[in-house]
């Protein structure tokens, strides 16, 4: 996979073994992240769902998104509310 690569999602566990091993093997990546601080110390973009912010500019020139997003579920039991 070559290009430039979005990961949303990219500041947890997962992510940041996958930015390291994309940017390794030649990718450029950017994170879209509800979290402002930076998953690998920059190509964050900040994304909050619940106010509809997100800075668009994290799409141009994007050929691949990795979605990441969701609850961490190593964190606690699955239940029916979970």
């Amino acid at each position: 996979m070559t290009g430039r690569i979005l990961i949303a999602g990219g500041s947890g566990a997962i992510g940041r073994h996958l930015i390291l091993y994309l940017k390794n093997n030649g990718c450029e990546v950017s994170v879209l992240s509800r979290k402002r601080e930076s998953a690998d110390g920059k190509n964050t973009f900040y994304w909050d769902i619940e106010k509809g912010i997100i800075d668009t500019s994290c799409f141009e020139g994007v050929s691949h998104i990795i979605q990441l997003t969701g609850a961490n579920i190593s964190e606690k039991r699955w239940s029916q509310k979970r």
